[in-house]
């Protein structure tokens, strides 16, 4: 298979790991949750720092087996911040890596199945995509990155719906900017068969309450994500909706 590049290097071995950890709880959503909320406890992060200015995060979940590594890090030959993410099975095996330009956006990710890799996808920015999977010669271009679930119409109806439908009261609110991260199961015909607040410590509840059933009245379906074999899948799609407190 073609490995699609664009100047992402591959990052240095990690040196001088400072002992200043900090350990929280994360959700499902990889997002962190209150340190008494264990209901919602699915994994744990391990974050240090080194002495070169490279963060590493480690997330276990409550076995203690490792699910993902996420590392960030200056990439001095270009000058800007590096992020490689890569992820894993319970069993260690590797099942994703994904390479991003922290200054532009830009990103690499490969899949990987039976340690073999066999699906990329590269990001030049401008809704400018490079595909390709599994069995396939040469990627091919397009405008969304297939591998995640989509909207079915533009971002732009999209956003023109929320703009009339997220009723919000303000009196009802305390802090002025606040972000709600909502998730949407998506399964493999395009079904929306989840609605959650993904990230629980980002908003006050009143406002992920508004934001959630703004999503529901949505009430369109979506394309579903397609995985290395153009299989589709079920998957999660996270929607970020913005409050600001006039």
């Amino acid at each position: 298979m073609l490995i699609l590049t664009f100047g992402l290097a591959m990052g240095s071995p990690l040196h001088g790991i400072s002992q200043n950890k900090t350990i929280e709880k994360l959700n499902k959503h990889f997002y962190p949750i209150s340190e008494e909320d264990s209901a919602s406890f699915s994994y744990f992060i391990m974050t240090s720092l080194t002495k070169d200015s490279v963060k590493l995060k480690r997330i276990f979940d409550r076995k203690n087996r490792l699910i993902k590594v996420i590392k960030t890090e200056p990439n001095t030959a270009e000058d800007f911040k590096e992020k490689t993410t890569e992820t894993y099975d319970p069993q260690g095996n590797i099942l994703s890596q994904r390479i991003a330009n922290l200054a532009n956006g830009k990103f690499i990710e490969t899949f990987f199945f039976d340690e073999k890799q066999v699906g990329q996808v590269l990001f030049e920015g401008n809704q400018t995509y490079h595909v390709i999977r599994n069995g396939e010669e040469k990627p091919s271009m397009k405008n969304s990155n297939d591998f995640e679930p989509q909207f079915t119409e533009p971002l732009e109806t999209w956003n023109l719906y929320l703009l009339n439908h997220l009723k919000i009261d303000q009196k009802k609110v305390k802090e002025a900017n606040q972000r709600v991260i909502v998730g949407i199961l998506v399964d493999e015909v395009g079904l929306v068969k989840k609605v959650e607040w993904a990230n629980p410590l980002g908003a006050e509840p009143y406002v992920a309450e508004r934001a959630i059933a703004a999503v529901k009245g949505w009430g369109r379906n979506f394309l579903p994500a397609l995985d290395s074999f153009e299989n589709p899948t079920k998957k999660w799609l996270y929607v970020p909706i913005s409050y600001q407190k006039h």
